[in-house]
């Protein structure tokens, strides 16, 4: 199934701090997203085509992935709880992500 790109109905803010450049950009309503997932990794690509283009990248390995969400639960279970407009849909998204898990692994393709 080919993923195709979303469009974005919030904002991702992207910020990169090198020794001698920082660049930072936003990616609003104007934007879109797009999500793949293969054995290995999660990669996600956010897009905005509009003057002054500009995509950003982040490839996950899946430990890596894993210990953010472990670190996402701590950190709101230790503030103050989300609100229900941001809470439900983070609710369902949680729900949908563990239900493709429990599916187990997909068999591997020959290369």
């Amino acid at each position: 199934m080919a993923n195709t790109m979303k469009p974005i109905l919030d904002k991702a803010e992207v910020s990169i701090d090198l020794a001698e450049k920082y660049y930072r950009s936003s990616f609003e309503r104007d934007a879109s997203f797009e999500v793949r997932t293969d054995e290995d990794q999660l990669v996600l690509k956010l897009v905005y085509k509009g003057e002054g283009g500009r995509v950003a990248g982040l490839h996950l390995h899946y430990f890596l992935l894993a210990d953010i969400l472990e670190e996402t639960a701590n950190s709101i279970a230790e503030h103050t709880p989300i609100d229900d407009v941001h809470r439900e849909p983070l609710i369902r998204a949680t729900k949908d992500l563990l239900r493709a898990l429990e599916k187990g692994p997909r068999p591997r393709r020959k290369k």
